[in-house]
């Protein structure tokens, strides 16, 4: 019996999680109720448990009659919601001219790191029409379709 206890331990302290330098990072934290800097199966359980219910709310959030579906017209309702969201963060990034340049792009905290021929690379894919500006048509469109722009055919 005392032998099962000790490799249930074992088992449970080998099957632990910790991150990096061994201490949680501060999200994960909270859910180390033995204070012990790493997440058992235990503690693992009650993380999955807290995120299945938050989607759940999600969910019932875009599922307005309640019948534990998402109809095609829910979708419709939650795509232009997203839609205007996008519409709205574009225009605060844009500023008062509406559109995007590079160097606004570049300016962006998500950019500040990235090297500068990866970000010219990037917004040249969003720059459609090479106007050297990206407009909200353009930036949407990008989103939709994440493929490389048409590349003119060299053969003609």
């Amino acid at each position: 019996m005392t032998s099962s206890l000790l490799i249930s331990a074992v088992m449970a302290n080998h099957n632990a999680k910790s991150f990096g330098d061994g201490t949680l990072p501060e999200f994960l934290a909270k859910y180390d109720v033995n204070e012990d800097g790493s997440i058992d199966e235990e503690e693992r359980q009650a993380i999955k448990e807290e995120r299945q219910a938050a989607r759940a709310g999600g969910r019932a959030k875009i599922d307005i009659d309640g019948d534990g579906k998402i109809s095609l017209d829910q979708r419709e309702l939650l795509r232009k919601r997203i839609i205007a969201k996008r519409a709205e963060k574009f225009t605060e990034i844009a500023g008062d001219d509406g559109v995007l340049s590079l160097t606004e792009m570049t300016d962006l905290k998500a950019f500040q790191n990235m090297p500068e021929e990866r970000l010219t690379s990037l917004f040249a894919r969003l720059d459609a029409d090479n106007s050297g500006e990206v407009n909200l048509e353009e930036f949407n469109m990008r989103l939709r379709d994440h493929s490389s722009p048409a590349k003119p055919d060299s053969n003609n």
